[in-house]
């Protein structure tokens, strides 16, 4: 995919965009995952410590989970992350979509370890309880701060790609994601 076009000072192709937004769409759609993330940050900490922070945590959660020989080997936890800087334009998060069964793990048990492993090993990580806060944007099965269990696919897929009309295919955290041989062919075949 190509970066979003310019026209003249901030005005966006929103025909590249809205087709750059499908296709990110249906390509995150090849995947049926089945935890969603939020990964918060306490306010005033850069971008590049947050991308820092959370390679360390998904390669200590890719350690608990999948072994220390399986990591060695490149098999992780398969995974899509996206990158945000919020409505204030200066609050960094990210939001990640876990394939449990690409783990010996449950969806249960991988959202429990997740959440776990984020507020005991990473420094800046902001608590929070949307128990107490609606998002009113999409459906969970259980509200469990910011380690939920996925119920509606597209609607959790629509917001995690919120943010691509402003950063463009800046969203997608590459050196973060993560996704099995099995499941790259089914993304290229989505692609073509």
């Amino acid at each position: 995919m190509q970066a979003l076009q310019m026209k003249n000072s901030n005005v966006y192709n929103i025909n590249m965009a809205t087709k750059e937004y499908r296709a990110l769409f249906e390509w995150i759609g090849a995947v049926d995952y089945d935890v969603f993330a939020t990964l918060r940050f306490n306010r005033n900490v850069s971008k590049q410590r947050v991308i820092e922070a959370v390679k360390r945590y998904l390669h200590i959660l890719d350690k608990k989970i999948m072994g220390r020989h399986n990591v060695r080997n490149d098999i992780r936890i398969e995974r899509y992350v996206a990158l945000e800087n919020g409505t204030s334009n200066s609050n960094w998060h990210c939001h990640v979509l876990f394939n449990s069964s690409s783990t010996v793990a449950t969806a249960e048990e991988l959202t429990t370890l997740a959440e776990h492993f984020w507020h005991r090993k990473v420094k800046d990580a902001k608590q929070y309880d949307r128990q107490n806060k609606s998002n009113g944007k999409f459906k969970l099965k259980q509200r469990q701060r910011d380690f939920e269990l996925i119920e509606d696919n597209n609607n959790v897929k629509r917001y995690v790609i919120g943010e691509h009309y402003k950063l463009g295919n800046d969203t997608i955290l590459v050196e973060c994601c993560y996704f099995s041989e099995d499941t790259q062919r089914l993304l290229k075949a989505n692609i073509g």
